[in-house]
């Protein structure tokens, strides 16, 4: 288990870091092009108060396994680019702000903290697992898309609602 109180910012010079435990963040997490940085196993947890973010380089082939929002009340974790999350999105409290950026997920989708805590904003969330993924919270999706080539997405007696 890994605690981090600051950013933390993988770069060209931290290529191929491979993470398979699990890490406690909160503060911002910046990917840059060139880091070639696969969270495999494990979880990234964004935690506690402020308003951190994740960034993601577009095209540097980065991915998270799970993300876990478990901030303090009235507290957020914002996109500021568009993620791939090979694993599952929980979120236990506080907000996750997608804005305009696009989450693709191989996992399920698991929102915890009730209707408020996902702000949709007029991205895209993109089910893209080779296996079955399950919404098991209900749910409101800006646009979602459903692109597999196995597997299913499974509703969990859930209301789920896409506005356009």
């Amino acid at each position: 288990r890994r605690a981090v109180n600051f950013n933390i910012q993988f770069n060209n010079l931290s290529t191929n870091a491979r993470v398979n435990s699990i890490i406690r963040v909160s503060s911002h997490l910046n990917i840059y092009s060139g880091a070639n940085v696969q969270l495999t196993r494990g979880s990234l947890y964004m935690v506690g108060e402020g308003g951190p973010s994740i960034w993601v380089e577009s095209g540097s082939g980065c991915y998270l396994n799970d993300l876990i929002i478990q901030k303090d009340s009235g507290y957020y974790v914002s996109l500021s680019s568009d993620v791939t999350v090979g694993g599952s999105i929980t979120i236990v409290s506080g907000e996750l702000r997608a804005l305009s950026q696009n989450i693709y997920l191989k996992g399920n989708w698991n929102n915890q903290a009730g209707l408020p805590a996902f702000v949709e904003g007029s991205g895209t969330v993109t089910f893209c697992g080779d296996t079955d993924q399950q919404i098991i919270s209900s749910e409101q999706f800006y646009n979602v898309v459903m692109d597999k080539y196995l597997g299913a997405v499974v509703i969990n007696n859930s209301a789920v609602s896409v506005t356009w």
